[in-house]
């Protein structure tokens, strides 16, 4: 039992280390939107680049300069990001526009619209099953935990059959 004290405290230990190494010597790269993605490595040369200007440009006494400076590497950021975001625009409707033709939902709309249709009945028909089934357990034993997974199952069904609207409505937009 001691053994395993001492490998917690070993652990504790290492983690103290790595908490306060972290936070004497914080990361220069940033890491993204909420972890997704990370700084390319042109951007993460711009910044190294820019951090060092920053440097030099704060031993200056003209502070106009700096702000001159800043506002431009702003600017430049801001129109990376935008052609970034545009890139993904572009990309987005591309995959769109080939699952469309894929999947032939303009040519075999008629096809899809009955699909959809075919699946809102059948989840009504499940639905409208399983209520005498809820209806006897909710009266017999209103505890029974069954009820609950019986209900889950309806409300999923319920909010797919909302999505089969939804997909409804893009097919119609297609034309």
């Amino acid at each position: 039992m001691e053994d395993l004290y001492t490998y917690l405290g070993y652990i504790v230990i290492a983690v103290l280390i790595y908490l306060i190494y972290i936070t004497l010597f914080p990361s220069t790269t940033s890491e993204g939107f909420m972890g997704f993605g990370s700084d390319s490595d042109s951007d993460s040369k711009g910044k190294k680049n820019s951090k060092s200007n920053n440097k030099n440009s704060s031993n200056n006494k003209n502070s106009s300069n700096n702000k001159n400076s800043s506002n431009s590497k702003k600017s430049t950021d801001d129109k990376r990001m935008m052609t970034g975001l545009q890139k993904i625009i572009d990309d987005l409707n591309t995959k769109s526009q080939q699952a469309v033709a894929l999947y032939s939902l303009e040519k075999d709309r008629k096809q899809w619209e009955d699909l959809i249709i075919a699946m809102e009945d059948r989840i009504n028909s499940i639905t409208l099953y399983a209520l005498p089934k809820l209806a006897v357990k909710i009266s017999s034993k209103p505890d029974d935990p069954d009820i609950e997974k019986i209900i889950e199952k309806m409300n999923i069904l319920n909010s797919f059959r909302a999505t089969l609207t939804e997909n409804m409505k893009y097919l119609d937009g297609l034309e």
